[in-house]
């Protein structure tokens, strides 16, 4: 039996149109916040094994601008992302519910792609959490490194800028 084309539903093309960019909008968003990821695991790095504390504050400053850009680019695709979960959420409810009894194949691939398109969505917006937790955790890092001086003002003068851009 030959496959027909004209007895495909219309909708499986707007799917397969859907599924293709919202993957092209996850692997540029991923991109974006393993970039960040590794940023910011660079700078610790840097923390870790930087003699003074003259040093980082220029690096901190680039980390800085790079995340406040980073994060307005990936504002405005996170809020689409989140909506465009609600919406298929809801309309794969509405299926379940219109076919209560009458499971179908075409029902199945519809819920294997919402739950996809959920997992994709969870995986991204923990790795941003992650990215997050990272950057909350740099002033405590910073504190904890000894540049040689039982008080050290200029590493409290970073820690402390560290925390007003956190903020």
């Amino acid at each position: 039996k030959d496959l027909v084309v004209s007895n495909v539903p219309w909708h499986a093309g707007a799917h397969a149109i859907l599924t293709v960019a919202f993957a092209c909008l996850w692997l540029v968003l991923v991109t974006v916040v393993d970039f960040c990821s590794l940023a910011v695991d660079a700078y610790a790095v840097e923390i870790v094994t930087s003699q003074s504390v003259v040093r980082l504050v220029p690096v901190f400053n680039v980390l800085s601008a790079v995340m406040r850009r980073a994060g307005l680019l990936l504002e405005m695709p996170f809020l689409a992302i989140t909506q465009a979960n609600l919406a298929v959420v809801g309309v794969a409810a509405s299926l379940v519910l219109d076919f209560a009894g009458q499971w179908t194949t075409l029902d199945s691939l519809v819920a294997a792609w919402v739950a996809c398109w959920l997992l994709l969505t969870i995986t991204l917006f923990s790795a941003a959490a992650d990215v997050n937790i990272k950057i909350s955790r740099l002033p405590a890092l910073l504190s904890a490194v000894n540049f040689g001086q039982s008080v050290d003002h200029d590493k409290w003068y970073v820690v402390a800028n560290m925390g007003i851009e956190d903020a």
